[in-house]
């Protein structure tokens, strides 16, 4: 929730984009992760003392969630980016940035992007949700 606070400090002067199916989607991603972690591993268990098909269940969801976070057409002007929340920034270098199909929009000052972004991002989140719950 910190890189999503840090777009809605950035968008605080404008309505142009509307983050509310972003927020839920993280929200509802981060309950999910909650719920595989106490699946997982709790102070109660360890994951030797885990079913071997539950711990197989843990580990294909967290091995596998990464995936959910890829955009099928990638990022604006770069499609050969595909995930949603990380990819380095188009005038960083190397350096990554969170969120950067909303990100890249917003500096480019091109907010019916940045909300096509949010909502293609909002999209895969709660994929990444739904694939924990799973």
């Amino acid at each position: 929730t910190k890189y999503l606070s840090h777009i809605e400090d950035e968008l605080k002067t404008t309505d142009a984009v509307n983050l509310q199916n972003l927020t839920r989607a993280v929200e509802s991603y981060k309950q999910a992760a909650a719920k595989l972690h106490l699946k997982c591993s709790s102070s109660e268990t360890s994951s030797l003392e885990l079913e071997p098909a539950d711990l197989d269940d843990c580990n294909e969801k967290l091995g596998l969630a990464e995936r959910q976070f890829l955009m099928e057409n990638g990022l604006p002007r770069r499609q050969w980016f595909k995930h949603c929340l990380q990819a380095p920034g188009l005038d960083l270098g190397y350096a990554a940035e969170a969120f950067p199909g909303i990100q890249q929009a917003i500096n480019e000052g091109n907010y019916s992007l940045a909300q096509e972004q949010v909502m293609l991002t909002a999209d895969r989140v709660l994929a990444a949700s739904v694939w924990l719950q799973g």
